[in-house]
């Protein structure tokens, strides 16, 4: 295993016949090692047809000489040697794809005649030489462009660096830098196309392609313009052509157009080498600006901008509004300032009329001064002042004339039509002229204008309210504004009217009558009325005349009503104005009850609310009770009968309630209203079942609760049934509650306490949780039984009956309460079993036993064999260990049998009404006996556990 010649020398002994040769023979073989082919390189990695393997094959064995084949990892690898021979590999590789590549050499090692059969590999790994492809959106830009070249290589992961050169100092921004894209911003200074060339190298994976990839990128100058700079014109004129040129050869121009707001005639763009005529508006009342942006282009490359600006100069509007003034004849007109849209503008006018006007001035400037104008004609006539506007911005430009109107008007009169005598509190039209403005109306003081009468109207409605004499006037203007010198007046003569004195309100009760004496305050007034009643539940109400007003008035309805008595005063043909005498009629109340009685239990309360049709009324009661077994009741004023009844009997009582009503001092109709109060049942919850049990007792049926018919509820409980295991562990309040016939309840409480059930192994000592009795227990096949008898509850004398008491009782052999803690109690059936017939129940049981139904019996004699042969183990004398003792038992509560010879146990398992099943031994037979027996019998009991 080394790496040198080594040998084995064998000595041999030879003998025969028992004679051992004492010179020994030696053979020795030489054995060579196998030589491992080991390399030293320093190119693991080349660049493909850039580099030489330098790869030196070594073996530790001295003399070791090397052959090899040579792979490679797909046709694009070329320049590898195979098969090969030597102690170097030194092949030139190349790599023609895009991918990296390897070659593998194996390598056979040979020594001293000995060729290692396992070959020695040894990987080159031979990267391809990058090239660049150019994707670029611009080979041709514009001067201050950005280059867009983007550098890709087949071969991944390469990157790129670069120089770059310019065709002329003139054009610079170029750049020598690295990475995926070009971006350079080129600036040609010149006015020629010039170019910027770049020199691109790729590497990847630390090759270098020798040779750079050129690209070349286009850079066209930028033209300019030259032109007139502005000029001046008036709104509505044309403007002068402009001339373009530029020092960039063959630039070509093209403009935009772009006015102030309110300009307008210009075109919004064009081309060409001369700027053509616009003839320009301006809208504004200052002067606005045209530009022309006019652009050289040179080779699809927009060049700088050059502006030629044209100055529109307003033309004025006169904006004096109105244009027109109107006054009435002999009247001074208001001097006019005139003025114009656009400042600075002057101003000059002339004046003229057609119609007989005199007053006037025949020229002016800038201001129409007041002037006093007459119209010496019969209908309207004007001065006519005619105005030229001229703007002075920049240049003098005239505006629109206008033409300034002073109309002078004619003066009316008025007309007035209308009575000129009347009845005081009347009221009358008065007329004049329609067709007026600003009607001027003016009545006396003793008149009120009650319609018409406005600025807009050409009558007038007045309403006289003072008797005596009495004027109304009117004035208006034409519809020039005109008005007379002076108003019309007419002269009125008001009559008086008279006026009732005693007016007033009263009210009665229904059924009575009314006499009420009328007066005025003017002699010889009569008097007429007509009766309104507020509702159709008064009768009695009737129209009449005369000094009196008298009816009799009833109110058969249940709200307050009135009648209303319009009495209508009378003298010279005037009425005076209606006077009301108002009489209220009130309802008779009654007496409703919300409800109309009340059935309740002891102790409940009267909840009746009195209420009347009649708004108001007031209610006062007394109560009467149907004996003195009821109290809680009291006589009372209000609207409710609120108050705590009890009845002390075991009857049903009532109280009865007579209840009077009064509402706005009528005595209303009494009514009375009666309320039954029934007693309360007497409810009592004797504790029936065990005061404490385990969550591994079975349910127990609840009982105990009086009169019988009631339910049981709290935790654990359903449907009358207690459940330990649903309860768990705890102290629970159980409910008794019953209700009466008449749906009064009450109800008892009784606490059960459930505790977790102890630990127990049969064939241990069972301590009864509920007195702490200790029983010793055996376990039979799978039961696992009491091996003595029960002794759980009181000690009652035999002659008496085991009741359904709730409490649990048990007898004492020969009435004797020693032999109680010796043998056991003795039980009858239905007490044994707490009056329930449940097969398998607690019955007296500890929680978490049971007495044994007829099934749990024949399991245990079918462990023994049978009944024929189950009674020997079983007894004292057997060898079960249930240890049954042949102590006797009490027939039918009026004997002690059978001591000291035979005894019978209870099953849970009932025979019929009046019998049950048990089962008996003797001291004879092996046997035990299938005995229905009566249930008044006696007999011990053993509990098995669950």
């Amino acid at each position: 295993t080394g790496t040198t010649v080594e040998t084995v020398t064998y000595q041999v002994t030879a003998s025969a016949n028992g004679c051992v040769n004492p010179v020994t023979q030696s053979y020795t073989v030489t054995v060579y090692p196998i030589p491992v082919a080991t390399f030293v390189s320093t190119t693991p990695t080349i660049c493909s047809g850039q580099q030489t393997t330098h790869i030196q094959i070594n073996a530790a064995v001295a003399g070791s000489t090397f052959t090899w084949t040579a792979s490679a990892s797909s046709a694009n690898v070329h320049g590898f040697t195979t098969p090969g021979s030597g102690n170097t590999i030194s092949d030139n590789l190349t790599n023609t794809g895009t991918t990296v590549e390897t070659v593998t050499y194996q390598v056979t090692a040979s020594a001293n005649g000995c060729v290692n059969p396992v070959t020695q590999s040894y990987t080159v790994t031979v990267y391809p030489i990058p090239t660049v492809i150019f994707t670029s959106t611009t080979p041709m830009i514009c001067s201050g462009q950005t280059t867009d070249i983007n550098l890709s290589s087949p071969v991944a992961g390469s990157a790129f660096s670069w120089t770059s050169s310019v065709s002329n100092p003139a054009l610079s921004g170029n750049s020598a830098s690295s990475g995926n894209k070009i971006a350079d911003i080129l600036s040609n200074a010149s006015a020629v196309q010039q170019t910027a060339t770049y020199q691109v190298t790729p590497t990847a994976n630390g090759c270098s392609n020798p040779v750079p990839a050129t690209y070349s990128v286009t850079v066209n100058p930028v033209a300019n313009v030259s032109c007139l700079a502005s000029q001046t014109i008036c709104s509505a004129t044309a403007t002068a052509p402009v001339a373009l040129s530029s020092t960039t050869a063959g630039a070509v121009f093209s403009w935009t157009t772009a006015g102030d707001p309110g300009t307008s005639g210009f075109a919004l763009n064009g081309s060409g080498n001369a700027i053509p005529s616009d003839t320009l508006f301006n809208s504004n009342t200052v002067q606005s600006i045209v530009t022309y942006t006019i652009t050289a282009s040179f080779s699809g490359c927009t060049g700088t901008n050059t502006t030629h600006k044209v100055y529109v100069s307003p033309l004025p509007v006169v904006t004096n509004n109105p244009l027109s003034q109107t006054i009435c004849s002999g009247a001074a007109s208001a001097p006019v300032t005139l003025t114009a849209d656009v400042t600075p503008t002057t101003f000059s006018w002339t004046a003229s009329s057609a119609s007989p006007i005199t007053g006037f001035a025949t020229n002016g400037t800038s201001v129409i001064p007041a002037q006093t104008l007459v119209n010496n004609g019969v209908i309207p006539g004007f001065v006519d002042y005619h105005i030229i506007p001229v703007s002075q911005i920049g240049i003098a430009c005239p505006g629109t004339p206008a033409d300034y109107l002073i109309n002078v008007n004619f003066l009316p009169t008025p007309s007035l039509t209308g009575l000129n005598s009347i009845c005081v509190n009347n009221s009358t039209v008065y007329s004049t002229e329609a067709g007026m403005s600003n009607y001027t109306w003016n009545v006396s003081a003793a008149g009120s204008i009650i319609s018409g009468g406005s600025v807009n109207d050409n009558t007038v409605t007045v309403l006289w309210n003072t008797a005596g004499s009495q004027t109304v006037s009117v004035n208006y203007n034409l519809s020039t504004g005109c008005t007379a010198n002076t108003p019309t007046v007419l002269n009125i003569t008001v009559k008086p009217r008279p006026v009732v004195t005693n007016a007033a309100n009263s009210s009665i009760c229904s059924g009575s009558a009314i006499s009420i004496p009328l007066h005025a305050d003017l002699a010889g007034t009569t008097f007429s009325w007509t009766a309104t009643p507020s509702a159709a539940t008064i009768t009695g109400a009737f129209p009449g005349s005369g000094p009196v007003l008298t009816d009799t008035l009833a109110n058969t309805g249940s709200t307050i009503e009135t009648v209303t008595y319009s009495v209508t005063p009378s003298l010279n043909g005037c009425d005076g104005a209606t006077s009301n005498f108002v009489v209220t009629i009130y309802p008779v109340a009654k007496v409703v009850f919300s409800p109309n009685g009340q059935n309740f239990c002891s102790g409940g309360a009267t909840s009746i609310a009195l209420a009347s049709p009649v708004a108001g009324t007031a209610f006062s009661w007394t109560a009467t009770p149907s004996s003195a077994n009821v109290n809680g009741y009291s006589a009372g004023t209000g609207d409710t009968i609120s108050q705590t009844l009890n009845n002390t009997s075991f009857n049903n009582e009532t109280v009865s309630y007579q209840v009077s009503c009064t509402a706005n001092g009528c005595t209303g109709t009494p009514n009375s209203v009666i309320v039954s109060v029934f007693p309360i049942p007497s409810v009592s919850f004797a504790s029936c079942q065990d005061a404490t049990t385990t969550t591994a007792a079975k349910p127990i049926t609840l009982k105990g609760g009086t009169p019988l018919g009631g339910t049981y509820a709290g935790t654990g409980v359903n449907t009358g049934i207690f459940y330990p295991s649903l309860a768990g562990a705890g102290t629970f309040t159980i409910t008794y509650s019953f209700l009466s016939a008449n749906g009064c309840s009450s109800s008892a409480l009784q606490t059960i306490t459930v505790i977790n059930a102890p630990s127990f192994f049969c064939n241990s000592t069972l301590t009864d949780i509920r007195d702490n009795k200790q029983y010793p227990t055996v376990q039979i096949g799978t039961q696992c039984w009491m091996s003595v008898n029960l002794n759980y509850g009181n000690v009652i004398a035999s002659s008496a009956m085991q009741r359904d008491n709730c409490i649990p009782e048990k007898y004492c052999f020969n009435d004797n309460p020693a032999n109680c803690s010796s043998i056991g109690g003795l039980y009858q059936w239905d007490e044994l079993m707490r009056f329930s017939s449940v097969q398998g129940g607690q019955g007296l049981c500890p929680p978490g036993w049971h007495i044994p139904s007829q099934n749990d019996w024949q399991n245990l004699f079918t462990f023994y064999l049978g009944n024929g042969f189950a009674g020997d183990p079983l007894k004292t004398t057997g060898f079960s260990g249930f240890n049954a003792l042949l102590s006797g038992m009490h027939f039918n509560n009026t004997s002690w049998n059978f001591d000291d010879f035979a005894v019978m146990y209870w099953t849970s398992t009932s025979h019929s009404p009046t019998k049950a099943w048990a089962h008996g031994l003797n001291e004879y037979n092996p046997s035990v006996s299938n005995y229905p027996s009566n249930r008044s019998n006696a007999f011990p009991v053993r509990c098995l556990k669950d």
